[in-house]
């Protein structure tokens, strides 16, 4: 029921974000918002599902494999689009799978957010969809959009450079400050 609840909410935030969210984006220039309805209508949406996966007390980021995937030179948290006839379940365990060559068990919806961005050229809303997995154990590797599998601890994290998105997540996941 609470899965079913959280569904729900954030179905019901991405039909209506294009009314309701505010330029948070540092990326977004001032002349794109200033005609917002002219650029809305044009504007990109792509659904990003995500997943901060745990093994004892550190965390999976993953450096990206990828020229033209959005945020370059930073630290990603594993995840990537929503495919067709696809559930959000199903899509991050692939994602899991093909990222980093783990397979998740259990899934925890967490939260939704959002981000403006130049992707590929043109100005995309991305609508993360945010979930929290630990596993027991690891024995997977890089593969896909993943060249590298890093392992941090807290105290570890902000010794890297993050993506505006997941420093959101981890801060209202209380991760960090």
């Amino acid at each position: 029921m609470k899965l079913k609840r959280t569904l729900t909410a954030i179905w019901n935030y991405i039909e209506n974000i294009w009314m309701t969210q505010k330029a948070n984006s540092l990326r977004a220039s001032k002349a794109i918002f200033k005609k917002k309805r002219k650029v809305r209508k044009s504007m990109n949406r792509r659904i990003i599902v995500s997943v901060l996966i745990k093994y004892k007390d550190k965390y999976l980021f993953i450096k990206q494999n990828k020229k033209d995937g959005a945020y370059q030179d930073c630290l990603h948290i594993v995840g990537g689009g929503l495919e067709d006839n696809e559930t959000l379940e199903e899509a991050i365990k692939r994602e899991a799978m093909e990222e980093v060559h783990v397979k998740l068990r259990k899934v925890i919806p967490f939260d939704f957010d959002s981000d403006v961005i130049m992707y590929k050229g043109e100005m995309t809303q991305l609508i993360f969809l945010r979930f929290t997995s630990e596993i027991d154990e690891f024995t997977g590797y890089a593969d896909s959009d993943a060249k590298e599998i890093i392992w941090l601890s807290k105290n570890e994290i902000l010794n890297y450079k993050h993506n505006e998105p997941s420093i959101r997540f981890l801060k209202r996941l209380g991760i960090i400050e």
